[in-house]
């Protein structure tokens, strides 16, 4: 054999044929997809996002009330409709993961959201819905399904897009935050504190994660970026979610950057780790960001002090989530259930602080409340899945441009993890918007650590 003969086309029959054209619709159906949906949840609520969130309101009433002729509400009918698309999914994907269609360095993170998703699935059978808002049924369904379209059919081109649309977003929602902080509209008022962004966002506590995925995101892809134009546009998005985040005034999400930036200033796979700027400018703002931790928001004393309010709050929900786990250890109380039983075990030191929260400040403590050891069994098992498929995704195959965006997101990730500890960043109805970008990103980089063999969709078969 020679090498033209080596090099050619792959030889495909009618069938495999089809089957590529089918997957090329079904690669731009999860592109369009996750474009949609992130500019619903992403893009600043204006006057001119109102058309746009009313059309959906009316597509989500009309196709669920369709489908079932009303015999259901709502929300019943879109717990429904959610539950058999995941199942479908993951039966998908459990046929091509058994016929060895994804490359393994993939598998290894899909397998941990996979696992997840499941584990929303089943607990549907134990969670008290007969208690809870009904609008908490089915949004996880689908915030799961959409990470399965773009990981099961995406194309790494697209992703790249997802991706870059993702940050733009964020850049967007932080400069409104920054506006809005300075002319003093919409701000969200702390007592005996004073006001704090939300962007166009009811709360901080949504806006925040949202920068923690944005920062190093964005800053990575400027490293990646071939013009100037980009690498600056990029930069300054990544300054504009930065002082987003500064004006939220939430510390745990100061926190969270500061370790995510070392990691960015240290880390040999980092694009950023190799420029001596970039490396003494992020290990000198993540020491400003561990001393404002420290020290705001306390009126000028250390972090915990009697005057430092939301950390004794925060203590006291500890306190309360902790008996609620303890109450049900095994398989916890379901999705969302964290709120009210809060209010069966309120104790008089946390009623003390007027709490108004409805999860326990802790992602970790949510995931025990919520499911249980069962839930945190899962939670590691996703993250010795991904720690896999990071150290995989470590090829010099991958161009400079994806190396970076797979460092951006697991900086992103290492933000959110660390704020995690000290806050629910994720998976909350309320952090809706960060969910879907975590996903989003984590479907795209799923797709974009390919190597070319699966990407053979993009290839010119020959018929024989």
């Amino acid at each position: 054999m020679n090498a033209t003969s080596r090099l050619a086309a792959p030889s495909l029959n009618t069938h495999d044929v089809r089957w590529l054209a089918v997957r090329r619709r079904l690669c731009d159906l999860g592109f369009v997809i996750g474009f949609v949906v992130l500019t619903l949840y992403l893009v600043p609520r204006t006057v001119l996002s109102a058309p746009l969130e009313s059309l959906l309101d009316w597509v989500l009433s009309a196709t669920s009330f369709s489908l079932l002729n009303g015999v259901l509400s709502d929300h019943n009918a879109m717990q429904m409709i959610g539950s058999g698309l995941l199942l479908g999914l993951l039966a998908i994907y459990g046929y091509q993961r058994a016929s060895k269609y994804f490359e393994c360095n993939t598998a290894h993170l899909v397998d941990g959201v996979a696992i997840f998703a499941a584990l929303y699935l089943l607990s549907h059978l134990w969670t008290p819905w007969h208690l809870l808002p009904l609008q908490n049924r089915w949004w996880p369904l689908f915030v799961f399904a959409l990470f399965l379209t773009i990981a099961l059919w995406g194309d790494k081109r697209q992703s790249l897009r997802l991706v870059q649309w993702t940050a733009a977003l964020i850049a967007l929602q932080a400069f409104y935050a920054v506006v809005f902080y300075a002319l003093d509209i919409g701000q969200f008022h702390t007592p005996r504190f004073g006001n704090r962004t939300s962007g166009t966002f009811f709360n901080p506590g949504v806006l925040s994660p949202l920068c923690l995925l944005g920062i190093p995101l964005c800053w990575c892809l400027s490293s990646a970026s071939n013009s100037s134009d980009a690498r600056w546009f990029w930069r300054i998005a990544g300054a504009f979610i930065l002082g987003a985040l500064l004006l939220t005034f939430m510390r745990s999400g100061w926190i969270g950057l500061a370790v995510a930036l070392l990691y960015l200033a240290l880390a040999s796979r980092s694009p950023l780790h190799h420029s001596w700027i970039w490396r003494r400018s992020l290990v000198a703002l993540s020491l400003v960001l561990v001393i404002g931790t420290a020290t705001w928001r306390t009126r000028g004393a250390i972090i915990g002090n009697r005057e430092d309010r939301s950390t004794l709050g925060r203590v006291a929900i500890w306190r309360v989530a902790a008996s609620v786990f303890a109450e049900s250890p095994w398989l916890g109380h379901g999705i969302s259930s964290y709120g009210i039983n809060q209010r069966r075990h309120m104790t008089p030191q946390l009623e003390s602080f007027n709490p108004l929260n409805r999860e326990p400040k802790s992602q970790y403590l949510l995931a025990a409340v919520e499911f249980g050891v069962l839930g945190l069994a899962t939670l590691a098992f996703f993250v010795w899945r991904y720690a896999a498929f990071y150290r995989a995704s470590a090829k010099p195959a991958l161009d400079r441009e994806s190396a970076a965006v797979i460092c951006g997101v697991h900086g992103g990730l290492i933000a959110v993890a660390v704020a995690g500890f000290v806050d629910t960043p994720l998976f909350d109805i309320d952090r809706l918007p960060s969910t879907v970008a975590l996903c989003v990103l984590l479907a795209a980089v799923s797709v974009i650590a390919h190597s070319p063999a699966r990407l053979r969709c993009e290839a010119s078969p020959e018929l024989r």
